[in-house]
């Protein structure tokens, strides 16, 4: 939230922390603020604030996101050929005896 300027503001009152636990945790969602639509992400347990960012800061905080998700598939995939290359040089395939040869139809 953060990275796509969203700004942090500490619920450092009774009262505002009060209105923070009101709010759905955790995720983020819209609200109307004076004629303008902003974004809210509200957590009380940990941080005990709100993320509050405009319409170009979700913009951008989906951007993020999905360039986030790119990176972890890569991330996933090279850990998975890794894995198969160590298990590769790993078995001893001879020990399974004959293989089937290609299927001819």
């Amino acid at each position: 939230l953060s990275a796509a300027g969203f700004e942090l503001k500490l619920a450092d009152t009774p009262e505002k922390l009060a209105h923070l636990k009101t709010m759905g945790q955790r995720r983020l969602f819209p609200i109307s603020r004076d004629g303008d639509m902003v974004f809210i992400y509200a957590d009380a347990q940990g941080c005990k604030c709100i993320y509050v960012g405009s319409q170009q800061n979700y913009q951008e905080y989906q951007r993020l996101a999905i360039q986030q998700k790119v990176v972890d598939e890569q991330h996933m995939t090279a850990e998975e050929n890794r894995m198969a290359a160590e298990t590769n040089a790993q078995m001893t395939w001879d020990v399974w005896g004959l293989w089937p040869g290609p299927v001819v139809y």
